[in-house]
């Protein structure tokens, strides 16, 4: 899959990890021996993935294989605990929860929702809907700058898409 930005390199190119120095555009490779001191500034290279806690792991998991193209990169059947990769990468960890979540909405503090990136969110709409995800037309959101569209899984886990006209400077 290419980027939705010419000249962004897609989610198959190189994974070399990097860390900001001074100035946003003076980056440079950071390796696995390297340590640094607060004052030196930082060593985080990235998210690398997001905890998603489920009643049913499995059923979540294979809802996002199937409807949203993830892959399963990691299954610790034992620990009913799974980690699935979308086409950029981006990582998600999803394991058993042992107590019910409250009713959650875009507003209360917290983790409120996973944004997915999308070149035509008109189009991956439609795929979502034949696919039975229900994507309410008073949720897709257009402004100059994008266009969202918001929906949850099986879970009631908000996402929503993204397609940016620019993208945000790295």
């Amino acid at each position: 899959m290419a980027s939705c930005f010419p000249g962004r390199p897609g989610p198959t190119a190189g994974r070399a990890r990097f860390v900001r120095r001074g100035p946003l555009t003076s980056r440079r490779p950071v390796t696995a021996q390297q340590t640094t001191s607060f004052e030196e500034g930082p060593v985080i290279s990235g998210m690398e993935h997001i905890g998603l806690c489920a009643d049913n792991p499995k059923m979540l998991v294979e809802w996002y294989v199937k409807v949203l193209g993830f892959r399963i990169v990691r299954a610790l059947e034992e620990h009913r605990t799974y980690f699935v990769r979308a086409a950029d990468g981006g990582m998600l960890e999803v394991y058993p929860a042992k107590h019910p979540s409250d009713p959650a909405d875009n507003i209360h503090r917290g983790l409120r929702h996973i944004a997915l990136s999308a070149c035509d969110v008109d189009a991956e709409v439609a795929r979502l809907r034949s696919a039975g995800v229900l994507v309410p037309a008073e949720t897709i959101v257009i402004t100059p700058d994008m266009k969202l569209a918001f929906f949850s899984d099986p879970e009631g886990n908000l996402l929503h898409l993204v397609e940016r006209k620019m993208e945000i400077p790295p």
